[in-house]
């Protein structure tokens, strides 16, 4: 059983009868490069965010953690469940295409040693998040408030 799924049970344990849960988790699953005037890019942020599943998976951990926690939710027969998704499209330049490429460049060994990316890769990637030019889905954003 994931360690999620766990948590999420102990949470639920630990609320009074008419008590709410309130979880948001990314789901990385959620994501496309729409379009780029940078030459290669698509294959970049293919590249890189492939090497980011490699190492959630690797690593023992579920990159669709957003999506999955709803039908573990559900399966506590909450009284109500309501889910959320919030899924931007967005503008390289933009504050979360700048925090995406920072995030890849803290973890830029980590992803080079999945041998599933190359330096190019990253090259292409920073290009792709400064590009006004270029569109992306990052992540999706998954609310679950579920009452007990």
């Amino acid at each position: 059983m994931p360690a999620g799924v766990c948590l999420i049970e102990k949470l639920w344990k630990l609320l009074k009868p008419g008590g709410h849960l309130i979880i948001e988790e990314p789901d990385f699953r959620i994501r496309d490069s729409i379009v780029t005037t940078v030459k290669d890019a698509l294959l970049g942020f293919r590249n890189i965010h492939m090497a980011c599943d490699w190492m959630f998976q690797s690593n023992g951990m579920d990159c669709k953690f957003g999506t999955h926690m709803i039908s573990w939710v559900q399966e506590l027969m909450p009284q109500t469940i309501e889910v959320h998704n919030y899924c931007p499209a967005v503008p390289g330049g933009s504050d979360l295409a700048k925090l995406m490429n920072l995030s890849a460049q803290q973890l830029k060994q980590a992803y080079l040693d999945t041998g599933k990316v190359t330096e190019e890769d990253f090259d292409l990637y920073r290009q792709f998040t400064e590009d006004p030019h270029s569109w992306a889905i990052y992540y999706a954003t998954i609310g679950v408030v579920a009452q007990k």
